[in-house]
């Protein structure tokens, strides 16, 4: 299962690889093969990007601009800056270019950050946004966001999904390879940061600033909007609340709080209804729910959530209509036995049986549900149970990791003699995922691009019956 005899396109729109494979449908013609379920449009072209007025200024305003957590008429937005006062502008995609929607001038950012939200858009827009300095000469780089559809129609989907960006491979240019896409968003699904040893709010932001002025998340980050959830770095690695040991750090309930204050301000997201805040649901219209979980700030004993927030994502699930239904877990839900039997199965769902079956008994009842996780440092297309398991079907995408430490699962499964079939693809390198939802064909196109570009493996999921 070597990546390089897999990796297969190189220079070419990943997109357009994943729009040629069978199901896709890309041109929006009938599937090769003859008359049959029809996939669903595109969505429609928008203008070149825009250019604001003004000399770009990446000193003042070197950490971009981030847009997250994205409905059909709102967006939340956070902006760094060493500029005591800001002007924002607003722009709209229309026919005739980007048109002027909204300018707020004089806005305050506090302790150099800037946090607003965005309201009054319209669904299934793009929209681009800039700030300048108080006189206009000098500005950010622009960013784009896309508004989620309303509850009337169908499109493809396109969404990215990324996790733990560490040092090794400190470019993490597979994440500037999804700003060429034009993504409705990006995932961030845990690690976004590696904070170990961070104590203050002044460390962790230091630590969010580092990041945020990486040119490929700055790219990335103003190529389109974020969701995020966090795993256990954005704190402390393995953290727990009070007396740590060889294997968890231990943190303070003030270290905990300025960590997560730190989160919030780089990553712009809404609150949950309970809980931590952080585990919530968000709606891409009619054919698409998100579920981000907290699966680290609730751990307590033999729980790696609260009972709270098992008892809200196993009723969303069940109650939920999109034709597909995204789990966002930073741990991995799979059951890992056949490939590395229960080493560290406490960081994950695996150690929390109880749990992870009632979890799984909600997710086989419902059609479209897919799990999308990060942390363990390799790429996936892994089903949660060995293939006959009673949650075979259920497939698990593992992204990333854009930089940290491989870990060397192909050369493990050598070790094993051969690699159990509940493992579809796995990759031993650093990358990212590319989406495509087909509420058409009730398909989900799942690629992995690697640092160059290129195609290291994709695959076709049929997770819902074909639109009638």
């Amino acid at each position: 299962m070597s990546t390089s005899r897999r990796r297969f396109i190189a220079g070419a729109s990943a997109l357009a690889v994943a729009s040629t494979l069978p199901g896709c449908g890309g041109d929006g013609g009938e599937p090769q093969g003859g008359p049959g379920p029809s996939p669903s449009p595109d969505r429609g072209p928008e203008p070149e990007p825009w250019v604001p007025d003004g000399q770009l200024d990446l000193e003042a305003f070197a950490w971009g601009v981030q847009a997250g957590d994205v409905t059909d008429r709102a967006a939340l937005i956070s902006v760094r800056t060493l500029e005591a006062s800001v002007d924002l502008t607003v722009v709209v995609a229309s026919d005739q270019g980007w048109v002027e929607h909204e300018v707020r001038a004089g806005l305050q950012p506090v302790d150099g950050v800037l946090q607003l939200e965005l309201t009054g858009l319209r669904p299934d827009t793009a929209y681009q946004l800039a700030l300048h300095s108080s006189d206009g000469t000098r500005r950010s780089p622009a960013g784009r966001i896309r508004t989620a559809p309303s509850g009337e129609g169908s499109r493809r989907l396109v969404f990215g999904a990324t996790s733990c960006l560490g040092t090794d491979n400190p470019g993490w240019e597979s994440l500037q390879r999804l700003a060429e896409e034009q993504l409705d968003f990006v995932l961030l699904l845990g690690d976004t940061v590696y904070a170990d040893g961070a104590v203050s709010l002044e460390d962790y932001r230091t630590h969010w600033r580092r990041a945020l002025s990486t040119p490929s998340l700055r790219s990335l980050l103003a190529s389109t909007s974020l969701i995020a959830i966090w795993d256990d770095h954005e704190v402390a690695n393995n953290w727990t609340l009070g007396e740590g040991d060889a294997l968890q750090d231990a943190v303070t309930p003030e270290q905990l709080s300025d960590a997560l204050i730190a989160f919030r301000e780089a990553l712009p997201q809404r609150r949950g209804s309970g809980g931590s805040g952080l585990w919530r649901r968000l709606s891409w219209g009619p054919d698409l729910d998100l579920f981000l979980l907290d699966c680290r700030g609730e751990r307590d004993g033999a729980q790696i959530v609260s009972e709270e927030q098992l008892a809200w994502i196993t009723a969303e699930l069940r109650a939920s209509s999109a034709t597909f239904k995204v789990v966002a877990s930073s741990v991995h839900l799979t059951d890992h036995d056949a490939l590395m039997g229960e080493a560290q199965a406490q960081d994950r769902w695996q150690g929390y049986p109880a749990q992870r079956d009632v979890l799984l008994e909600a997710a086989v009842e419902v059609p479209g549900v897919v799990v999308l996780t990060g942390d363990m440092h390799y790429g996936a297309l892994q089903r949660v149970d060995p293939v006959d398991g009673p949650a075979a079907e259920l497939r698990e995408i593992a992204a990333g990791p854009a930089g940290s430490g491989l870990f060397l699962v192909e050369a493990l499964a050598a070790l094993r003699g051969e690699v159990p079939p509940q493992y579809e693809i796995l990759v031993e390198d650093w990358s990212s995922c590319l989406c495509v939802l087909d509420p058409g064909l009730g398909t989900l196109t799942v690629s992995f691009i690697a640092d160059d570009g290129s195609v290291i493996d994709t695959s076709v999921l049929q997770l819902s019956e074909p639109a009638v």
